[in-house]
């Protein structure tokens, strides 16, 4: 059992009650958020500064893993899961009248998502395939490609080189054979905390990307 799994057992979480609660330790904090019988804990500490009452690391890329106390795994949350879970921290903190400095993922940006197309500004960027997931940093949006039905997913179907970096002003940056140069299907993508692009490939090779840099910083074989 995980350090974290045991912590949630501690604080005696009410896994019953589905939204968010609050278990403070003197200044620090930890705000739990319960949903689908899984916890997802979110690190706080009060706030020595007269603009804040609260401090939260509340940003997305911290709201990426939630535990599943009875089975003892966790499981990650896909960038619009954690942009939702993101809101609905916002508002309970504005309900409760709790000031934060949370740098909030809707205000930072200017796109909308819809029907396989990227709206930015004025820019219509459209995809032939399905965009499965995105992730955002502050410079770029990075798009993954993969078709999936109701039956599952057929690899014939899939497009190779299917991951896509743009930046706000709608221009592709980098496709991902720019940077591995090599042909593949990737099956998934996210991003690390220093929002670093994992991505695997259908061969079961994970590689970690510096989507600035446009460098290969780690190479893994997961099969």
């Amino acid at each position: 059992m995980s350090s974290i799994t045991q912590q949630i057992i501690k604080d005696n979480i009410n896994m019953t009650q589905e939204g968010f609660q609050w278990r403070p330790k003197g200044r620090v904090a930890t705000i739990y958020y319960v949903k689908n019988n899984a916890v997802l804990p979110i690190l706080a500490e009060m706030s020595g500064s007269e603009n804040f009452d609260v401090l939260v690391w509340g940003e997305i890329q911290y709201l990426n893993k939630s535990y599943d106390v009875v089975q003892n795994q966790y499981f990650y949350h896909s960038f619009r899961e954690r942009l939702q879970i993101q809101r609905e921290l916002i508002n309970w903190l504005k309900v409760r009248g709790l000031r934060h400095d949370i740098k909030e993922m809707d205000k930072m940006i200017n796109w909308v998502e819809k029907d396989n197309q990227l709206i930015i500004g004025d820019r219509v960027i459209s995809f032939k395939d399905t965009i499965d997931s995105l992730e955002v940093t502050n410079e770029f949006i990075i798009v993954h490609l993969f078709n999936r039905t109701c039956s599952g997913v057929n690899m014939a179907d899939q497009k190779v080189n299917n991951i896509f970096c743009l930046n706000y002003v709608g221009e592709i940056v980098w496709n991902i054979f720019d940077i591995i140069q090599k042909e593949d299907v990737w099956v998934s993508m996210m991003l690390d905390y220093n929002y670093n692009v994992v991505c695997t490939s259908f061969a079961g090779i994970q590689y970690t990307i510096d989507p600035m840099k446009k460098e290969v910083l780690q190479k893994v074989i997961t099969k």
